[in-house]
Protein backbone atom coordinates (compact mmCIF):
# COMPACT_ATOMS: atom_id res chain seq x y z
CA UNK A 1 0.00 0.00 0.00
CA UNK A 2 1.12 3.20 -0.88
CA UNK A 3 2.02 6.29 1.60
CA UNK A 4 -0.88 8.66 1.86
CA UNK A 5 -1.52 11.31 4.02
CA UNK A 6 -4.59 12.44 5.52
CA UNK A 7 -6.94 14.56 3.66
CA UNK A 8 -8.53 17.45 5.55
CA UNK A 9 -11.72 15.75 5.10
CA UNK A 10 -10.19 12.46 6.69
CA UNK A 11 -9.45 14.80 9.72
CA UNK A 12 -12.58 16.41 10.53
CA UNK A 13 -14.28 12.87 10.02
CA UNK A 14 -11.74 11.75 12.69
CA UNK A 15 -13.09 14.52 14.87
CA UNK A 16 -16.69 13.45 14.22
CA UNK A 17 -16.10 9.73 14.84
CA UNK A 18 -14.20 10.46 17.86
CA UNK A 19 -16.51 13.14 19.60
CA UNK A 20 -19.02 10.39 18.81
CA UNK A 21 -17.35 7.70 20.90
CA UNK A 22 -15.89 5.62 18.45
CA UNK A 23 -12.45 4.13 19.22
CA UNK A 24 -9.21 4.50 17.16
CA UNK A 25 -9.94 1.26 15.59
CA UNK A 26 -13.14 1.92 14.89
CA UNK A 27 -12.11 5.11 13.47
CA UNK A 28 -9.43 3.37 10.99
CA UNK A 29 -12.71 0.78 9.93
CA UNK A 30 -14.70 3.84 9.09
CA UNK A 31 -11.98 5.68 7.11
CA UNK A 32 -10.56 2.42 5.86
CA UNK A 33 -6.63 3.77 7.90
CA UNK A 34 -4.36 1.60 9.69
CA UNK A 35 -4.94 1.60 13.51
CA UNK A 36 -1.27 3.45 13.57
CA UNK A 37 -2.41 6.45 11.37
CA UNK A 38 -5.23 7.42 13.33
CA UNK A 39 -3.04 6.64 16.33
CA UNK A 40 -0.50 8.74 15.85
CA UNK A 41 -2.88 11.47 14.51
CA UNK A 42 -4.86 11.45 17.56
CA UNK A 43 -1.52 11.84 19.54
CA UNK A 44 0.11 14.58 17.15
CA UNK A 45 -2.74 16.90 16.88
CA UNK A 46 -4.98 16.37 20.10
CA UNK A 47 -4.66 19.30 22.34
CA UNK A 48 -6.65 19.78 25.81
CA UNK A 49 -9.79 20.48 24.57
CA UNK A 50 -9.59 16.90 22.67
CA UNK A 51 -9.21 16.72 18.72
CA UNK A 52 -9.96 19.08 15.98
CA UNK A 53 -9.84 18.74 12.84
CA UNK A 54 -9.22 22.36 11.86
CA UNK A 55 -6.17 22.35 14.48
CA UNK A 56 -4.92 19.57 13.26
CA UNK A 57 -4.76 20.86 9.72
CA UNK A 58 -3.27 24.06 10.51
CA UNK A 59 -0.35 21.92 13.02
CA UNK A 60 0.40 20.22 9.79
CA UNK A 61 0.40 22.50 7.65
CA UNK A 62 3.18 24.87 9.54
CA UNK A 63 4.99 21.26 10.32
CA UNK A 64 5.33 21.29 6.51
CA UNK A 65 6.19 24.63 5.99
CA UNK A 66 8.84 24.24 8.90
CA UNK A 67 11.20 21.59 6.83
CA UNK A 68 14.44 23.14 6.87
CA UNK A 69 16.45 23.78 3.58
CA UNK A 70 19.88 22.22 2.55
CA UNK A 71 22.49 24.87 3.49
CA UNK A 72 25.30 25.27 1.42
CA UNK A 73 28.47 25.84 1.57
CA UNK A 74 29.47 29.13 0.80
CA UNK A 75 32.30 31.22 0.69
CA UNK A 76 32.12 32.80 4.19
CA UNK A 77 31.19 29.38 5.71
CA UNK A 78 34.31 27.97 4.18
CA UNK A 79 36.43 30.20 5.58
CA UNK A 80 35.09 29.69 8.56
CA UNK A 81 35.23 26.05 8.52
CA UNK A 82 38.89 26.11 7.48
CA UNK A 83 40.02 28.57 10.30
CA UNK A 84 38.17 26.24 12.86
CA UNK A 85 40.07 23.20 11.87
CA UNK A 86 43.05 25.90 11.58
CA UNK A 87 42.78 25.63 15.69
CA UNK A 88 42.51 21.54 15.46
CA UNK A 89 38.27 21.21 15.88
CA UNK A 90 36.95 18.28 14.59
CA UNK A 91 34.09 18.02 12.12
CA UNK A 92 31.76 17.23 14.40
CA UNK A 93 32.97 20.10 17.23
CA UNK A 94 32.94 22.74 14.59
CA UNK A 95 28.93 21.43 13.49
CA UNK A 96 28.00 21.88 16.96
CA UNK A 97 30.22 25.62 17.39
CA UNK A 98 28.02 26.58 13.97
CA UNK A 99 25.21 25.52 15.47
CA UNK A 100 25.89 27.50 18.39
CA UNK A 101 27.05 30.59 17.44
CA UNK A 102 24.82 31.40 13.98
CA UNK A 103 22.23 28.50 14.35
CA UNK A 104 23.19 27.04 11.38
CA UNK A 105 23.04 23.48 11.05
CA UNK A 106 25.51 21.53 9.02
CA UNK A 107 26.17 17.96 9.56
CA UNK A 108 29.86 17.07 10.48
CA UNK A 109 29.48 14.70 7.21
CA UNK A 110 29.21 17.91 4.81
CA UNK A 111 32.76 19.30 6.45
CA UNK A 112 34.62 15.99 5.97
CA UNK A 113 33.14 16.20 2.21
CA UNK A 114 34.11 19.80 1.94
CA UNK A 115 37.91 18.36 3.16
CA UNK A 116 38.37 15.52 0.96
CA UNK A 117 37.05 17.78 -1.79
CA UNK A 118 39.58 20.36 -0.79
CA UNK A 119 42.38 17.20 -0.58
CA UNK A 120 41.45 16.11 -3.99
CA UNK A 121 42.01 19.98 -5.60
CA UNK A 122 45.05 19.91 -3.92
CA UNK A 123 44.26 21.85 -0.87
CA UNK A 124 45.46 20.79 2.69
CA UNK A 125 42.86 20.98 4.91
CA UNK A 126 42.36 17.23 5.55
CA UNK A 127 46.22 17.86 7.00
CA UNK A 128 44.11 19.27 10.04
CA UNK A 129 42.50 16.21 11.06
CA UNK A 130 43.42 14.50 14.03
CA UNK A 131 43.45 11.34 11.91
CA UNK A 132 45.39 13.00 8.69
CA UNK A 133 43.11 11.55 6.88
CA UNK A 134 42.96 8.44 7.00
CA UNK A 135 39.73 7.38 5.77
CA UNK A 136 37.44 3.92 7.05
CA UNK A 137 38.17 1.20 4.16
CA UNK A 138 35.34 -0.97 3.51
CA UNK A 139 36.84 -4.86 3.67
CA UNK A 140 35.22 -7.70 1.81
CA UNK A 141 33.90 -10.36 3.74
CA UNK A 142 35.67 -13.59 2.49
CA UNK A 143 33.90 -16.86 2.74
Amino acid sequence: MAHQQLTDRERYQIEALNAEGYTQAGIARALKRSPSTIYRELARNSDVKGYRGGLAIKRTDRRRRGAKKKIKLDIPMCSMIKSLLGEYYSPEQISGRLKLALGVEISHETIYRHIWSDKKSGGDLYKFLRTQGKRYRKRLFSA
